[in-house]
């Protein structure tokens, strides 16, 4: 069932439109968003030692990703009020990078209504992200969480963007140089925000090396130096991390594996469990709505006269194994820092890398998929059934996911007004200079997600004493 332009444009707007819906809701329970526990400590410590300090104590005694440090220190620096809006510029940057991208890719791949399908599609995989991701709390909203697992990933999906433009224009050796230092500046900054992250961009970038040379590009050259000067400045990144002295100290905290089978085996362990979880557990409704929407979004928007789509017609099967193969080898690396420097499975926060890989592979999957039914289907009414499950999951995601949002709403904002109330009464202690006071316990605990609950005696008591410059905090029973 193909539709006319017009009718076409009108069922973008509307997809955009609906999926829209639980974004806007992540924003609004974002504005709830309040420092907690690690956040105490990266501001308290950058307001103390200042950021270059601060970044020096934690290279030194904690572990090497300076560029989460960094992010962490300027966030407490400017102060509490910036935590609020932290995951409403997030998501938004999120949104607008992914459009870039999409857009990119959708004129180079020829698609009908470029503009138009790159923002619908970027609305439906931003919606699958979060609402798949294990935990949205601790890669989104929480500061010490998004600016190390968040924040990259945003960036990067702008730098892959930027990258893509300044490929499909001709470039001199000159441009290309010139390019690739300043990728692989930037890229070595990205990769400082976490070993997780790292490993995810290194290989994307090592992949679309090969793909330049597999796929005999027309400017081999000018990209491979490109490509090869921003993957050394990521490496260089990764390489600082690795080098960081305080790794020590945190890895004496847990067990490392025996050998190198035992870290095989963790990884392949953890891998597998991911991607059990991830396809069931996590993100089931998302991936399945991804699977169909974003599917028929792809394919709808393939010119038949395309060559990508003559080749995806022609070897179907080929492609979907591909793309399997492709990510299994990028969840393997993905892993492997957790499993080397913990010796289990990654905190929740950290699992929002892997989940944006396999909200890749199951888009790949459905485009596949559309475009072999396109070839497929001869009789009118399978078109008119795939055409109802495709409008019944665009009622049943975001309806779901928005009632979802709605649900924690209340928790949320009980918990920012005790934050706000407790904040006020410790700050205005401080200045009234009494160094002992007692506030009330958070009626409404978040420990499932950042471990705040207690303050009292532990480390985050201790950055929320030195924080507001209090010798002790006592939280009453």
């Amino acid at each position: 069932m193909r539709l006319g332009n017009r009718e076409y444009r009108i069922v973008l707007l509307v997809i955009t439109v609906v999926f829209a819906l639980p974004l806007v809701m992540h924003i609004i329970n974002g504005f709830n968003a309040r420092m907690l526990a690690d956040d105490y400590c990266f501001s308290a410590d950058a307001l103390i030692r200042g950021l270059p300090g601060a970044m020096d104590y934690y290279y030194y005694n904690w572990q090497g990703i300076f560029s989460a440090t960094a992010a962490q220190g300027i966030v407490g620096i400017l102060g509490g009020w910036v935590n609020p809006l932290l995951p409403a510029l997030l998501i938004v940057v999120w949104w607008l990078g992914l459009v870039y991208v999409f857009w990119q890719l959708c004129g180079l791949l020829n698609f009908r209504q470029v503009g138009l399908s790159a923002v619908a599609l970027s609305t439906v995989v931003l919606y699958a992200i979060l609402e798949g991701t294990p935990n949205v709390y601790q890669s989104i909203y929480w500061t010490s969480g998004s600016m190390t697992y968040g924040l990259p990933i945003t960036l990067f999906t702008f730098w892959c963007g930027i990258l893509l433009q300044i490929s499909r224009t001709q470039l001199s050796t000159v441009k290309a140089v010139v390019v690739g230092i300043v990728a692989g500046v930037t890229g070595g900054l990205l990769a400082g925000f976490s070993p997780i992250f790292a490993a995810f961009a290194l290989q994307v970038v090592v992949f679309a090396l090969i793909a330049v040379w597999v796929r005999k590009a027309e400017q081999k050259w000018a990209l491979t130096t490109l490509l090869g000067l921003a993957l050394i400045g990521m490496l260089v990144g990764a390489v600082i991390i690795i080098a960081a002295p305080g790794n020590a100290v945190r890895q004496a905290l847990f067990e490392k594996p025996a050998g190198l089978l035992a870290l095989l085996g963790v990884n392949l362990t953890g891998t597998a469990a991911f991607i059990s979880i991830d396809l069931s557990t996590f993100s089931l409704v998302p991936h399945l709505v991804l699977l169909v929407v974003g599917g028929w979004l792809v394919s709808s928007g393939f010119a038949e006269t395309s060559t990508a789509y003559n080749r995806i017609k022609r070897n179907s099967r080929k492609w979907m194994w591909g793309v399997v193969a492709l990510a299994l080898v990028l969840m393997f690396g993905i892993f492997i820092p957790t499993s080397y420097n913990i010796s289990g499975f990654p905190p929740g926060r950290a699992l929002l890398i892997p989940h944006v890989v396999m909200v890749a592979v199951v888009l790949t999957w459905g485009a596949i998929f559309g475009i072999s039914l396109k070839k497929s289907i001869s009789v009118n009414w399978i078109s008119r059934f795939m055409m109802v499950i495709m409008v019944t999951l665009m009622v049943v995601g975001p309806l779901r996911a928005t009632l979802k949002s709605l649900e924690i709403s209340p928790n949320l904002q009980t918990f920012a007004a005790e934050w706000d109330a407790r904040d006020a009464s410790l700050r205005a202690a401080a200045a009234n200079g009494n160094m002992t006071i007692s506030v009330p316990k958070f009626s409404i605990d978040l420990a499932n997600y950042v471990n705040v609950g207690e303050a009292e005696g532990s480390e985050f008591g201790n950055c929320l004493n030195r924080y507001y410059d209090l010798e002790h905090v006592t939280i009453e029973s």
